[in-house]
């Protein structure tokens, strides 16, 4: 199949127009192994799970690979052994 003659990798055809807002822009984009309640608590350290959040914690900014490694180790072994 021949590649398009419309597709180009200079920008100059591209939208400006503002990202649509829907349910993927909803999506978090944060993984950490705890959160703090609204008390100041902290939860779910040493459970093993994954919490999702779109705001950047402490963790998620100061830990190197701080999703990967959250997502990696909380993944089915199953699936990515």
């Amino acid at each position: 199949m021949p590649f398009s003659t419309t597709d180009s990798d200079d920008c100059a055809n591209t939208s400006t127009d503002h990202f649509p807002a829907g349910s993927f822009a909803k999506f978090p984009t944060y993984l950490q192994p705890y959160y703090m309640d609204t008390s100041g608590m902290e939860v779910g350290r040493e459970t093993g799970k994954c919490f999702v959040t779109a705001v950047p914690s402490k963790y998620s900014v100061h830990v190197k690979d701080a999703y990967r490694d959250c997502a990696w180790e909380n993944r089915d072994p199953t699936v990515y052994p």
